[in-house]
């Protein structure tokens, strides 16, 4: 029985691939929709930093970056990090919806994944602590024996591939924390055991569906970019074909924030949708998630 994006059984890779494009052609609003104004603003935001960072640089003997704009260019990444964060979150309740025939809005998603956006933020610094701190480590002891010895580079290089490894692990083994978070209504703690214990098993499966997830929505994104920047870079070259180079670089700027808006409306809902429909897979497989939803569509139904 199919009562939304997927069949509520057990999924295959291709059916979690098809479902995460069904909410996005059933539910634009609140996917494509949302997606698009976080990533616009945010866009906007490390453009603008940017933006601000070089026309220092070009006005300052030597090309020098006053501390200032380091500042600004920072918290915009930040904010487009933090945005990210919040958007997975509402989107996973969002596609989770979509799974029973359900349509939320951006302002339901909200009102869902307001009081949990500090457990939201908490969770991904964790994770991005946990898989980073090997190589913070392997930069400080590479600091210290630097110095042109052979067996100590081969050392650190066997140390770099050991710590890609460790995050590509806690990476996936944790992919699931941020939908048990939102969906469970559970603490940090809760949601990053909960993604240990659905993902036992499961390893290689949601790494490979991690992966091509990846690779489709790096696709996607390389493709719509590039052909909007080229597009709106001749327009530019041609409206402003005698502005100097910093107005120039500024109208540049402009459209690598629209270009990132719009591929990261597509790209950002995708990716969502893989892990979202891979928790619910996970679920299903391990704790029979498929009968209480089979229940609740027959339920809503009636």
């Amino acid at each position: 029985m199919s009562a939304g994006i997927v069949a509520l059984r057990p999924l295959g890779v291709s059916e979690i691939l098809d479902g995460s494009f069904k909410a996005l052609r059933r539910n634009p609003a609140a996917t494509i929709g949302l997606s698009a104004i976080v990533s616009l603003v945010t866009g906007i935001l490390t453009g603008v930093a940017t933006y601000a960072s070089m026309h220092t640089a070009m006005a300052t003997v030597g090309g020098e970056i006053a501390s200032r704009d380091l500042v600004l260019q920072m918290t915009g990444m930040l904010l487009a990090a933090l945005g990210g964060w919040i958007v997975d979150g509402m989107l996973a309740y969002v596609v989770a919806e979509g799974v029973l025939g359900h349509k939320p809005g951006i302002a339901e998603a909200w009102r869902v994944v307001r009081p949990r956006i500090l457990q939201l933020i908490g969770l991904q610094l964790l994770r991005g602590l946990v898989m980073g701190a090997p190589f913070g480590f392997a930069v400080i002891l590479g600091t210290l024996v630097a110095g042109g010895n052979n067996s100590a580079t081969v050392g650190l290089v066997v140390a770099a591939v050991g710590c890609f490894i460790w995050a590509l692990w806690i990476g996936t083994r944790t992919g699931l924390a941020s939908p048990a978070l939102v969906l469970e209504r559970t603490t940090v703690r809760g949601a990053w055991q909960r993604s240990f214990t659905l993902s036992r098993g499961f390893f290689w499966r949601m790494f490979g569906i991690y992966l091509l997830g990846t690779l489709i929505t790096s696709v996607i994104s390389s493709v719509i970019s590039g052909v909007l920047l080229v597009m709106v870079g001749a327009s530019t070259a041609i409206v402003m074909g005698g502005a100097d180079v910093e107005q120039f670089l500024g109208a540049v700027l402009i459209s690598q924030s629209v270009a990132a808006a719009v591929t990261g409306a597509i790209t950002m809902p995708i990716m969502a949708g893989f892990v979202c429909l891979l928790y619910v897979d996970a679920r299903m497989r391990r704790e029979g998630l498929d009968v209480d939803l089979l229940r609740q569509a027959t339920g809503s139904v009636r």
